[in-house]
């Protein structure tokens, strides 16, 4: 448990180190640099061929340093026989702006950049004046600027598989990050390269900085495997494997769906092999760091008189007392806890719960916590309150000089495991054979002595239930054996009583494989191995060259159809955001933008600009514009896609009561109008026609109820007349729809 901590930990700061710095233009005052430039000691000269002065010199000749950073300082640092000059200009004012640069006190070669500005606060509304494209292009002119040679050696990280989202309103500026990776003849460098990120509504580059070590010592590729190969050990020994799926129905853990046949990746969810021998690496051993992706009501309740709170039960409170009826009271409850499992000598009962075993639906337990008189050792006890039958119990010692002393490991792996299987087979010896050895995680630390092989202070043992030959993971044993003691602290059971459908009709195992590899194509990186327990052995800072499979942890596909699906069980909805029809169009750049945004998709890579846009299709793109991130949900059984949309249009205003617009429809120039002022929130105001002056040739065609809807989109630009007039009947193609909208957005 420990060690996945500290592995998240290191991962969160790696990530921060890799993301954080940026940068501008021109230059401050040459005053305070040769200022602080008397006040800095020099190296000695046999250590530092390149000055201050000329440190300082190379880097305003090479770099624009950002106009109002008007302090400077710097320092020295040398180590393993190399120097560098670290330069740093900064301001106090707002906005905030650091700017640091390292120079090679040897070469005179400018090895890092950072730099860094904080943001005026402001209000911003709609999309931001620059497309993550633009932005892109921002970037890469300001990397190859200020580091030439290296942007040159580098590739663009893809961006995140899920959408960025962009809120209508926001009190900060949308930033774009971009991370080009380092590449070695032609590999990538994972945690090596540049990073830039831009300000999206002003196009100005916020934050700016290399990560990149040239005397790092990477291995040549030569006899390494083929990629064909990699694929080969992937599917023997990664990939996916069939197990048995509970689905979630909303957030009701009581609520669940039938148990179905699914995909998931096999433990430990993570495939990475050494590029040449083709060994399978832990993940959870042998970390590699991967560059994978570039308010209210008052207080009416307080004041209803008693007469009119209602008395009588409602269906759920009567079924919550009817079930009642039928557990174990607390004191009968406890009676088999403790017969169960043993209370030590001086423990107390502190505390008794009735609750909820999250991962089996239905079933209630009573849980006893009890603690001894110096509080430094408690255990709890939970029992099924139906039957009484023990389903946990857990023992926790909180003396801290014991907890960090270092463990006398005295039973090894494989003898806490035949204590793990023994309890199980006590406590439980009908499902004892029901299960099989899924996994199993020493628990390392806080005390570690630094080793390739750390003592565990106790292992923990991850019993999957087995039927029909297939997995079920969420159901089973967790068991914890303390290695110096040989106890067994921990011990938790989740069993489903269900029927289990057979394998039949399933897909084979080879088939969801390469169809995983088709969309998650194998890749080939150099990558530095962090063993966190082996600090300062001979692989610490090393780097391999690996295979990988990007992604994998939580996909599941479904068995019998290759779908992939969610964890309600529902199919896993694809955006489109490359369309094969809008090349050269009009509205190209526009659908692009709202596609990136997650405002409009596709239909197997094709967005039709040219056909109408149906009512249910542009009710779909406004509630998605408003509610950015929402992408609905998969209809239920007969019902239509559109319903989710037309029915949140209608709760956000967008459309309003008693409106008669057919969903499948199509949409005419007058009521795309009365649409786009509701999405806008201005609809009150565009319902009192006398404030509005419609000054176009046909303004007669107008009916007088949509006359201030048609003004607001004529006047704002979002609709302008055409030839003069507005041509309230003619339809709107679905690529004029993304334009408009676009125009709305950007207001």
């Amino acid at each position: 448990m420990k060690k996945k901590v500290v592995k998240k930990i290191l991962v969160m700061g790696m990530t921060l180190l890799f993301m954080v710095s940026p940068f501008m233009a021109t230059a401050p005052a040459l005053a305070a640099e040769k200022q602080a430039a008397g006040e800095v000691k020099p190296a000695p000269q046999a250590q530092t061929g390149v000055s201050l002065e000329k440190a300082i010199e190379i880097a305003k000749g090479k770099l624009d340093i950002p106009t109002g950073l008007d302090k400077f300082s710097s320092d020295y640092n040398e180590a393993n026989g190399k120097g560098y000059w670290n330069l740093r200009w900064y301001s106090t004012k707002s906005p905030e702006g650091n700017f640091n640069v390292s120079v090679s006190s040897d070469s005179g070669e400018i090895t890092n950049i950072d730099y860094y500005r904080s943001y005026t606060p402001g209000h911003y509304t709609g999309l931001p004046r620059y497309t993550r494209e633009q932005s892109l292009e921002i970037a890469k002119k300001q990397a190859a600027k200020m580091l030439p040679e290296k942007f040159g050696q580098t590739v663009l990280s893809p961006p995140p598989p899920y959408e960025v989202t962009v809120f209508r309103d926001r009190d900060y500026p949308v930033e774009y990050n971009f991370n080009f990776t380092r590449t070695y003849s032609g590999i990538p460098v994972a945690s090596q390269g540049i990073n830039v990120a831009v300000n999206g509504e002003n196009g100005e580059v916020v934050r700016f900085n290399s990560n990149w070590d040239d005397s790092l010592v990477l291995p040549s590729s030569q006899g390494s495997i083929s990629e064909g190969k990699a694929r080969e050990i992937f599917m023997d020994k990664g990939g996916f494997e069939l197990t048995y799926f509970m689905p979630r129905l909303g957030d009701d853990p009581d609520q669940a769906g039938p148990l179905k046949l699914v995909y998931r990746p096999k433990p430990p969810g993570r495939f990475i092999i050494d590029a040449f021998s083709g060994e399978l690496y832990d993940p959870r051993e042998k970390y590699f760091m991967l560059d994978e992706y570039g308010g209210g009501g008052g207080d009416m309740g307080m004041k209803l008189s008693l007469s009119s709170v209602q008395k009588v039960m409602t269906p759920e409170e009567n079924r919550a007392v009817q079930e009642m009826k039928g557990m174990l009271s607390a004191d009968g409850a406890q009676k088999k806890a403790e017969a169960a499992v043993k209370v030590p000598d001086g423990f107390t009962l502190t505390a008794k719960n009735l609750d909820r075993k999250y991962d089996v639906p239905g079933l209630r337990l009573w849980r006893f916590s009890y603690e001894d008189k110096e509080k430094k050792n408690n255990m709890s006890i939970e029992v099924n309150a139906f039957n009484g039958e023990l389903l946990s119990f857990n023992k926790n010692n909180y003396d801290e000089m014991e907890y960090y002393k270092e463990p006398q490991v005295k039973f090894s792996r494989e003898q806490a495991e035949r204590i793990a299987l023994d309890t199980i087979s006590r406590l439980q010896p009908g499902k004892a054979g029901q299960v099989i050895l899924r996994d199993v995680d020493p628990e390392i630390g806080p005390w570690v002595k630094f080793s390739k092989s750390p003592l565990a202070r106790s292992f923990w043992f991850n019993y999957a239930r087995l039927v029909n030959g297939i997995v079920y993971p969420e159901n089973g044993f967790r068991v914890r054996v303390d290695s110096t003691t040989g106890e067994v602290s921990s011990y938790d059971m989740s069993w489903l009583d269900t029927r289990f459908s057979g394998p039949e009709k399933v897909m084979d195992v080879q088939t969801i494989n390469q169809k995983y590899l088709v969309e998650h194509p194998i890749k080939k990186t150099y990558s530095m191995m962090d063993s966190p327990w082996d600090r300062g052995g001979e692989d610490e800072n090393k780097f391999y060259l690996v295979y990988y499979v990007p992604g994998g942890y939580d996909i599941m596909y479904d068995a019998a159809t290759g779908t992939e699906i969610d964890y309600s069980g529902k199919p896993v909805i694809k955006k489109d955001k490359a369309f094969s029809d809008i090349s050269g169009t009009p509205a190209e750049q526009d659908i692009l933008l709202l596609a990136s945004e997650g405002i409009v998709s596709g239909d197997g890579g094709k967005f039709r600009p040219g056909e109408t846009v149906t009512v249910a299709e542009l009710v779909a793109m406004l509630v998605k514009a408003d509610k950015r991130g929402y992408y609905g949900d998969a209809p239920a059984a007969g019902e239509a896609w559109y319903k989710q949309y037309m029915d949140l249009a209608l709760a956000t205003g967008i459309l309003e009561k008693g409106m008669s617009f057919n969903p499948e429809g199509g949409v005419n120039r007058l009521q795309m109008a009365r649409l786009l002022i509701n999405a806008k929130g201005y609809g009150k105001l565009a319902r009192l026609p006398e404030l509005f002056n419609l000054s176009v040739g046909d303004a007669t065609s107008v009916p007088k109820d949509y006359r201030g809807y048609v003004a607001a989109v004529v006047g704002l630009g979002i609709m302008p007349a055409e030839s003069g007039k507005f041509a309230p009947a003619k339809m709107v193609t679905r690529g004029e729809a993304a334009t408009m909208l676009v125009r709305m957005l950007k207001l």
